[in-house]
């Protein structure tokens, strides 16, 4: 009965040690989870920012290619083209 009662113990504190490091682990990834949803979203923003820009450089090139139409238009019959 001692031995019974002393495996059964034993086994007890290997449980608890286990679950103990279970959650251990558990935390910690759940820190490096958010830490990486942090890095993540921080890319997005950067990505969200560079497609603003780029939205804004194709507008300034297509009113740069349209004062270019418009003065070459303006220039053929003076060249005479």
């Amino acid at each position: 009965m001692k031995k019974l009662f002393l495996i059964s113990s034993i086994m007890s504190s290997f449980i608890f040690i286990s679950c103990d490091d279970i959650n251990k682990k558990v935390d910690e990834l759940q820190e490096k989870t958010k830490s990486l949803d942090s890095m993540i979203n921080s890319e997005i923003d950067k990505v969200k920012t560079l497609d603003s820009i780029i939205e804004k450089e194709k507008t300034k090139i297509q009113e740069m290619d349209s004062l270019i139409q418009n003065t070459g238009k303006k220039l053929e019959p003076i060249l005479g083209n």
